[in-house]
């Protein structure tokens, strides 16, 4: 079976407000890039790419995200792309196991984008100077969580505080 890839380029990206975009940056592993994007969608948000470690197209990609990669505004580019485009329309707001501030403190009631990097590097260069970060609270032994646990966590958050 041969299917056209859509236009994933950031030119025709235009999620809905508020916006509530994830940043996959770098992630490699695709039952993790399809779990966040089916994730995104079902909590209503839109998703970019960045620098993608695996492709969106990937079969495992699109097997692990049940679906939900045809139904939300999805885009994939570059890191300095997904960069400009979220500085340029949204706050970043950065995944950070170490950071002083966690999800339930941050204001994601606005126009944000929530970078969630890979399992093993985090988010990649230039990210943590344009973003501000936030952790998953945790009270276990564990010291991180699964990279699209994260992302779903984060973008929870996001849509309990939008709603009221």
């Amino acid at each position: 079976m041969v299917a056209e890839v859509p236009d994933l380029g950031l030119a025709s990206f235009d999620p809905p407000r508020p916006r509530l975009v994830l940043v996959a940056d770098g992630i490699e592993k695709p039952g993790n890039l399809g779990g966040m994007v089916r994730t995104a969608e079902a909590l209503g948000a839109s998703l970019i790419a960045s620098s993608p470690g695996t492709d969106l197209v990937n079969p495992n990609v699109v097997r692990a995200a049940q679906g939900s990669l045809f139904h939300a505004p999805i885009a994939s580019t570059d890191r300095d792309g997904a960069r400009w485009w979220c500085g340029l329309h949204t706050e970043v707001v950065v995944a950070a196991p170490d950071a002083d501030r966690t999800i339930w403190d941050a204001d994601m009631t606005g126009d944000i984008s929530v970078v969630v990097g890979s399992e093993h590097a985090g988010v990649g260069e230039g990210w943590l100077e344009v973003g501000t970060t936030v952790s998953v609270p945790m009270v276990g032994v564990a010291d991180s969580l699964n990279a699209s646990v994260t992302a779903a966590m984060v973008l929870a958050e996001a849509v309990r505080q939008r709603s009221g």
